[in-house]
């Protein structure tokens, strides 16, 4: 009718198909959930132009999305009500003022209203009828929280937010819900990927003693963002760069310190990773086949090493994940001191498991070749209890392994009688590490 809201195409059903009007008997022609995300569209479209440098093009959108709004605060107010109406009906364009749950909510939702003591009433008129007539479909709850938090009512978006997160409903927009308002609205966290800046407003409920989110991904940059007592915040940046190479090998290896690990799901991880796949298979077919019949799927190569083969793989491809040109011979030499300590333990320590040893070795330089504490970074690592203390510091057969290991590279190992041939060891290490890097390190 030219005042730029989309109408009705029928007067049975909905009506249109932008509107959740669901009031028995009521067609709108005009709908306000519709006319709000209209708006929205509008705006949208303003900062999508204006990021590409069209300013005429994005004033010319953004005077849209003000006009519609204008006409909505101007004309779809109800003063004898005291509140917004969701719509005008069909076929006689009567306006309608009841209260709608989407069609309602939407107004405030969208940011069609204006601030002030209308919006705040009517904000009061949605709780309240929700309250004495709340609805059964879980989805409907899921918009309540933001229609709250977004107008700073977080007691009554808490409120909502709590009960989508106690249903544990399976319906789609809950797990959406809950993992994007513990982001948004209670961790307040609002990037700018572009100006390479995150800011942060904490809405912890008084319930709540601190939430926390890691692997928080802006741009290039990977965080960590956490709320404590009182709303501090903590935002620590895990890496300048997100690897999901990286990633994806962690992943795989929590899997497999499972004590059922499944087949599938580590094959599925891999299998994401176009890189990693290709060297899941060039090592399968290289190292483990050796010519043989040709694995051509990562299901069957997983199967086909084994587990113990499998997380030695997953290891050695993380480590060499975090080579550069200044740690590529610290590596080297992990790896090398890794194998030797496996060897040592196969044949000289039955109380020591070799995986364990050899695992303790590759990993006894991290923190030299990562620059942090080995307290963090072993807190992260998905390895045995043991393993961990060795590389800790803490007195158990592993260390001394380690420990004895570490001398005879040094050439301060004391000999006697009891010990193995070292050399030797150290020679096959060597070998081992050799091949292997011939066959797959260059993959």
């Amino acid at each position: 009718d030219g005042n730029g809201i989309v109408d009705a195409l029928a007067s049975n059903g909905w009506g249109i198909a932008c509107t959740y009007n669901e009031l028995p008997g009521t067609v709108l022609a005009e709908s306000a959930d519709c006319l709000g995300t209209q708006r929205r569209a509008y705006d949208a479209y303003a900062r999508f132009l204006r990021a590409r440098g069209d300013v005429s093009g994005a004033d010319a959108w953004t005077a849209k999305a003000s006009g519609l709004k204008r006409v909505f605060n101007e004309g779809w107010y109800d003063a004898v009500a005291g509140r917004y109406r969701i719509g005008y009906d069909l076929p006689g364009r009567k306006p309608v003022s009841a209260f709608g749950y989407e069609t309602s909510w939407f107004i405030p939702y969208t940011g069609l209203c204006e601030a002030g003591p209308r919006a705040a009433a009517y904000l009061d008129f949605i709780h309240e009828s929700f309250q004495s007539r709340p609805s059964p479909n879980i989805e409907a709850w899921t918009y309540l929280p933001d229609v709250f938090y977004s107008w700073n009512q977080g007691d009554r978006g808490w409120g909502y937010f709590r009960h989508v997160l106690d249903s544990r409903s399976g319906y789609p927009e809950v797990s959406f819900t809950v993992v994007s308002h513990i982001a948004t609205r209670i961790l307040g966290i609002e990037p700018d990927a572009p100006g390479r800046a995150v800011t942060t407003l904490g809405r912890l409920p008084p319930e709540v003693a601190w939430a926390q989110l890691e692997h928080v991904r802006v741009g290039e940059s990977d965080l960590l963002v956490r709320h404590e007592d009182g709303n501090r915040t903590t935002t620590v940046v895990h890496g300048a760069e997100v690897h999901p190479l990286r990633h994806t090998l962690v992943e795989v290896l929590k899997e497999l310190d499972k004590p059922e690990p499944d087949f599938r799901r580590i094959a599925n991880q891999i299998e994401r990773s176009v890189d990693l796949s290709y060297k899941m298979l060039r090592s399968v077919n290289t190292v483990y086949q050796k010519g043989r019949h040709t694995i051509q799927s990562i299901e069957q190569a997983v199967a086909r090493i084994g587990l113990d083969e499998m997380r030695r793989w997953s290891y050695l491809m993380l480590l060499r994940e975090l080579q550069t040109s200044e740690s590529k011979e610290l590596i080297k030499q992990s790896v090398i001191r890794g194998k030797m300590m496996e060897l040592i333990a196969a044949e000289t320590l039955p109380h020591v498991t070799a995986f364990d040893a050899f695992i303790t070795g590759i990993f006894s330089s991290l923190d030299v070749i990562l620059d942090e504490t080995m307290h963090t970074l072993v807190s992260e690592l998905p390895v045995e209890p043991v393993v961990k203390a060795a590389l800790l510091g803490e007195d158990n057969e592993l260390r001394g392994l380690l420990d004895t290991v570490l001398a005879y590279e040094q050439l301060t190992v004391d000999v006697d009688e009891t010990m193995p041939d070292l050399s030797r060891y150290y020679v096959e290490a060597i070998r081992w590490s050799q091949t292997y890097d011939a066959e797959v390190n260059n993959v």
